[in-house]
């Protein structure tokens, strides 16, 4: 009961005319809101938060790319990140991330080890 107050605050994000500059909070405070939900230390329980912070994060999804994209390689915002991707109100984020330009950046980062690697070899 008391997580619907924080889900409908979340939801309202969306709803802003231009609310890009909240998705590095949005995003922290979820999880720390999340780390609060005494059930959700299992990996399997629903979260009331994350829906509504898919449909902020659909509506800016160059933003919302740019962010975790930074992030990928920290399992806690990768694992967020696929989660968010999942739900039916992410599919404008999920055309954007299988942009052209996006599938390069995910390339990059990626491949930025292994690349790093094969040129340090060849010199």
């Amino acid at each position: 009961e008391a997580g619907k107050i924080p889900s409908a605050i979340i939801g309202c994000f969306a709803l802003l005319p231009d609310g890009s500059k909240f998705v590095d909070p949005l995003v922290k405070t979820t999880i720390k809101l999340e780390a609060c939900l005494p059930a959700y230390k299992s990996q399997y329980v629903y979260s009331p938060y994350r829906k509504p912070l898919a449909r902020y994060l659909n509506k800016y999804s160059q933003y919302a790319v740019a962010f975790f994209l930074q992030r990928l390689k920290t399992p806690l915002y990768s694992e967020l990140f696929q989660d968010i991707l999942r739900f039916e109100e992410s599919k404008q984020l999920r055309d954007y991330l299988s942009g052209r330009q996006c599938s390069i950046s995910l390339l990059n980062i990626c491949f930025e080890r292994p690349l790093a690697i094969i040129k340090s070899e060849k010199s």
